[in-house]
């Protein structure tokens, strides 16, 4: 039970204490990612940081912040893809632990972000066509579209994703039995969010 936040605790120790901070984009207006820009002109930094905030500063921390979330980004994607509490946990130290993911976690480089992003996206695409409560499964077919756009607005080439995550509904089996079955209303419907979206 503690496996989990553990790990997410481990995980922010390693980046905190072995991350450098540094810029790594070539040219500086390819270092502003949206997802950094979002919190930087949204009103919710204002709010919690009334000082002066540099946006270099902004880009920074906040790919910290995607990289501390990481781990619980990937255990959601691969308990819902391999229906598997210890492959999913697998999963999510290796992330934890990865060198090229600690070595990255402070800079501005858009595949931090993008890793966490579309893990919740992903997740969530799982939960809307297959999740048992019905109103899980409605309520991430409603959440589906926001981590989506962000996905492809983080980086681009992410649009590569949108074949995998219709096909996600098609994936029956998990890493010992059978899933739920996907619920067709709700594999319609993000379909056509994911769709739309895309």
């Amino acid at each position: 039970k503690l496996t989990l936040p553990g790990l997410v605790v481990l995980g922010v120790g390693l980046r905190v204490l072995m991350s450098p901070e540094v810029a790594l984009a070539p040219w500086p207006y390819t270092r502003i990612l949206v997802s950094a820009g979002k919190i930087f002109h949204g009103p919710g930094l204002a709010l919690l940081h009334p000082e002066r905030v540099w946006l270099s500063e902004t880009i920074l921390h906040s790919t910290l912040i995607y990289a501390a979330l990481a781990p619980l980004a990937i255990y959601a994607h691969a308990r819902y893809l391999l229906d598997d509490q210890r492959a999913a946990i697998l999963a999510a130290a290796v992330v934890t632990v990865l060198p090229l993911h600690l070595r990255f976690s402070h800079s501005d480089a858009a595949f931090i972000p993008s890793i966490t992003v579309s893990s919740v996206a992903f997740a969530l695409v799982h939960a809307a066509t297959r999740e048992r409560s019905a109103l899980g499964g409605w309520l991430a077919v409603a959440l589906i579209g926001f981590p989506v756009a962000l996905m492809y607005q983080v980086r681009p080439l992410n649009i590569m994703y949108f074949p995998l995550l219709l096909a996600t509904a098609f994936v029956n089996q998990g890493v010992h039995s059978d899933k739920a079955p996907a619920q067709r209303a709700r594999v319609i419907a993000a379909f056509l969010i994911l769709s739309v979206v895309t």
